[in-house]
Formats: structure tokens, sequence, C-alpha cells
């Protein structure tokens, strides 16, 4: 009888090694299936991203705003970290419609994301790390979104103020701006049927901004931000 009852639990033991051996490597040839699929969904989104940020001052926040909701998922495991997550951008559009220091805004924005490299990440989740290009060119201070969240541009053009060294907010003055983004971390799930961004995060940031038309405030042109 006990030796029964140990061939059974081998036997029972054996089957669920293949059963689980035969689930990962069904879930791991699905995912690779979709690993266009994934890098297709990031690349859309920046480059809709780029083409909310220049989509007007009056509607910028708005086509912001919508891309966010249209684009984004909410997964709760993403707010323990310092990552960029779906409330935490609405947040940041929201505040910056109460402060309202913007001003002028963006006529050309470009992003060149490169170097993907795309993995696994849990159940129905993926996370692709690149590295990101941005050109910009815009006239005065205003808000734009980015990977780092949505914020003021800074066009290295300062003035003392009370409240301190603020960027010039002269809309007449036009710049451009070339940023890199290095080891940008996007993380993603598979929700009804499409890939979702949850987070994004990055290791380092560089940039260079510079007066390409307008009044000569006293910077100095080209001076690296990063």
């Amino acid at each position: 009888m006990k030796l029964r009852r140990l061939n059974r639990g081998l036997i029972l033991g054996a089957v669920l090694i293949v059963g689980t051996v035969s689930y990962v490597v069904y879930d791991t040839s699905r995912f690779n299936q979709s690993r266009d699929e994934i890098q297709n969904a990031v690349e859309s989104y920046f480059d809709s991203m780029a083409q909310a940020n220049k989509s007007g001052k009056d509607s910028m926040t708005d086509s912001c705003r919508n891309l966010i909701n249209e684009e984004w998922a909410y997964d709760k495991s993403m707010e323990d970290f310092y990552y960029c997550t779906k409330d935490s951008l609405l947040d940041s559009i929201e505040a910056s419609e109460k402060e309202d220091f913007s001003t002028g805004y963006i006529t050309e924005f470009e992003c060149s994301p490169s170097n993907f490299n795309i993995n696994k990440n849990g159940p129905d989740g993926a996370v692709v790390t690149l590295e990101l290009d941005a050109y910009i060119e815009f006239y005065g201070s205003p808000y734009a979104l980015a990977p780092d969240g949505f914020s003021q541009l800074d066009n290295n053009n300062y003035e003392n103020t009370d409240e301190g060294y603020m960027c010039n907010p002269d809309d007449s003055i036009k710049y451009r701006s070339s940023q890199n983004y290095s080891e940008v971390s996007v993380c993603l799930k598979k929700s009804d049927g499409e890939w979702k961004i949850t987070a994004v995060d990055y290791y380092s940031w560089s940039g260079d901004t510079e007066i390409i038309e307008g009044a000569d405030s006293g910077s100095e042109e080209g001076e690296s931000n990063g």
C-alpha cells in the first residue's frame, strides 16, 4: 500500500513538473511573439507624445492628458517606486494648470528611441529599456510631457527675481534644445488585448539649450544643462 501511494506521489509530481515546464515554454514563446508588438507600442507612444507637445498652447495640456488616459494603465505595484506613473503624470498636469507659470509654446518636438531591449516582467508584463534622444524648438518657457514627467522646459536663460533665478518668460525668444535620456525603462502590461504603459524611469539625463531667435538676454548660448 505504501509503495502504491509512493508511486502515485511520484507520478503526480512528474505530471506537475511536466505541466509547469510546458506552461513556461508556452508562455515564453507567446511573449517572444509579442516583442514586435511591444516595441511598436513604445515607439508609437513617444511619437504621440511629441505630437501632443506641439499641439498648441491652448490645447497642449488637454492633448497630453488624453494621451495619458489612452496609452497608460494604472498598476498599484508601481506606486512603491520613484517612477512616473499614470496618476503622477495626471497630478502634474493638474498642478501646472493651477500654477500657470508657463509662457510660450512648442513648435517642434522630435523623439528618437533606439537600442531597444525587451524582457518579460511577470504575467502579461514587459519592461523595455532604450535610449531616447529628443530635439525641441520652443518659445518662452512652456510645459512639456517628457519621460521624466510633465514640467516646464528649462530654457537655460535665467533672470533674477524676488523668488530667485527663474527661466526668462519672454515668449518672443525662441530656443532649441537637444536632450538625451539614458537607460530609459518603460514598464508595460497587456490589458484588454493592448499593451499599456504603467511606469517610466531613466538612469541619467543630459541636455543643451540655446537661443536661436529673439532678444539678446545675456545668457551663454549652448551651455549644457546636464
